[in-house]
């Protein structure tokens, strides 16, 4: 009750970026020297096209992401891009928050240093004392509020109102209360 949810014939309009397939079965993909694992600088030019054509033009920029955007290192990049206003919504699954927030807390993804790609110490337990302590402090915003998370892509989106959706699995390891 009182959750809004998107009806009618509209609904929401996605413009991937045109990548080159083959017909090499469902992960000829891979094969290539692009993929969405390892973005050209063209496919990056077209996306940056994109999201400056739809702000022109008054739409949403809606970015959807997961964890491996945190493992790969470019979290800094999209904080900063949410920052400076280029993303105007964020779709991502409680596992890319929980990273993110990891990150932030402990310097870590799935217990790995992301700096130094060390493991340190009962680093493999930063995940779930991830959401242990958002958990405790209510939720990612009120965990911002108090202080507990001061950066990063969740940090970036409460602190500057870009709404987000969280979408959890039966996998997941105890999703956060967002």
């Amino acid at each position: 009750a009182g959750d809004l949810v998107v009806t009618g014939e509209t609904g929401i309009r996605v413009k991937p970026p045109e990548r080159p397939r083959d017909t090499e079965g469902a992960f000829g993909f891979m094969q290539g020297g692009v993929s969405s694992e390892r973005p050209s600088e063209s496919t990056i030019r077209k996306v940056a096209e994109a999201i400056e054509e739809t702000q022109r033009e008054g739409g949403d920029v809606m970015t959807v992401v997961g964890p491996a955007l945190i493992h790969s290192g470019a979290r800094e990049d999209l904080a900063r891009l949410v920052r400076e206003g280029y993303v105007d919504l964020l779709s991502a699954g409680n596992g890319f928050a929980v990273h993110d927030l990891e990150r932030d807390l402990f310097g870590t993804s799935l217990g790995m240093d992301t700096e130094d790609l060390d493991h340190p110490r009962k680093g493999h337990k930063h995940h779930i004392y991830t959401i242990s302590e958002v958990i405790r402090a209510g939720g990612v915003a009120e965990a911002v509020d108090a202080g507990l998370i001061e950066e990063g892509v969740m940090y970036e989106c409460v602190t500057n109102d870009v709404p987000y959706v969280l979408a959890g699995s039966i996998r997941d390891d105890g999703p956060l209360p967002d």
